[in-house]
């Protein structure tokens, strides 16, 4: 029997998903979310480009991954300005206030503090597990 671990992470996202479109808050996470991937594209890139002097590839060849690193980073800036601009959008917006209680009020009656403690432990040991995170610097 195969794991489900894939299909359970999915849904736990879509739930994820779902409750920040509640709040409006779906387009920021989806949007960092790109904005990560182009950031960890920019430490690939420089990890090339570091192997190609290593391995003696040529200055072509540094060149081009160390260039590919810089345009990568400059799209992942401004995708985290987007991202910014977004939030402070929606933080701006009347019904904010109403949001954030809310959003107390039920993080209180269902247990948030140990659903949150639970949450870090779990996104740790995901880190911990996951190669995706290999190129974290350390």
């Amino acid at each position: 029997m195969g794991c489900n671990c894939g299909t359970r992470r999915e849904e736990a996202r879509d739930k994820e998903l779902e409750a920040l479109d509640a709040v409006g808050l779906r387009e920021v996470c989806e949007h960092s979310d790109w904005a990560m991937q182009i950031a960890f594209d920019a430490i690939r890139s420089l990890n090339k480009s570091d192997r190609a002097v290593v391995l003696g590839l040529g200055d072509d060849v540094v060149r081009h991954y160390g260039q590919e690193a810089e345009r990568h980073n400059r799209s992942a800036r401004r995708q985290f300005s987007a991202v910014i601009e977004t939030l402070d959008a929606r933080v701006g917006r009347d019904d904010w206030q109403g949001v954030v209680e809310q959003t107390r009020r039920a993080f209180e009656e269902r247990d948030g503090a140990q659903l949150l403690n639970d949450t870090r432990a779990q996104a740790r040991a995901g880190l911990l597990d996951d190669d995706a995170y290999r190129l974290l610097p350390g």
